[in-house]
């Protein structure tokens, strides 16, 4: 089984995969597209999301219940600047163990290692700015999705965003405060 292997990692993909399939239950009362269900998550929020992504029933990691006749799986994924190469990267606090004592743990808790052809589609993001997952992560996932023939939608954002102070304005030039970026 590729799946994350400790018991708490193996708890928290399944809790994250639980929604897709009470929204496919519920996809009358609530008027929605079962073909059409995303995951979305930032920094360890983004790893899970991806996990949720590429894992699929043959994991184990579906749920019994409740809505344990639907499908888990989900149709996209926006990984926002989520760890995603965790066995080369550092140890996890999150893990019971570090890299050292337990490296099949983190190989199978690295999205990497889950991926294969029939992943849905990915949109990347990540700032340049950012100090907690570095930039690396996501295009190490962008190399890896584009080897196993995804089409990978990546956000270049460069710059960060930022109120501005208003420039003085000048005749004829728009009014104070426009200039938002």
């Amino acid at each position: 089984m590729r799946s994350p292997t400790s018991s708490a990692g193996r708890r928290t993909c399944m809790i994250a995969r639980r929604p897709s399939a009470g929204l496919r239950a519920n996809q009358d009362r609530l008027h929605l597209d079962a073909a059409h269900i995303g995951v979305i998550g930032g920094s360890a929020g983004g790893h899970l999301s991806c996990l949720v992504g590429v894992t699929g029933p043959g994991d184990g990691l579906d749920p019994s219940g409740p809505y344990g006749e639907q499908s888990c799986a989900v149709n996209s994924v926006v990984d926002m600047y989520g760890p995603t190469d965790v066995e080369d990267w550092k140890d996890i606090a999150a893990l019971p163990q570090n890299r050292q004592q337990a490296p099949a743990l983190y190989k199978a808790f690295s999205v990497l290692t889950q991926l294969d052809k029939d992943d849905p589609p990915f949109l990347i993001l990540h700032g340049t700015a950012d100090t907690a997952v570095p930039l690396s992560q996501s295009e190490i996932l962008a190399a890896a999705l584009k080897e196993a023939r995804h089409t990978v939608s990546t956000g270049d954002h460069r710059r960060r965003a930022a109120l501005l102070p208003p420039p003085a304005q000048a005749e004829g030039s728009a009014p104070a405060g426009a200039d938002l970026l």
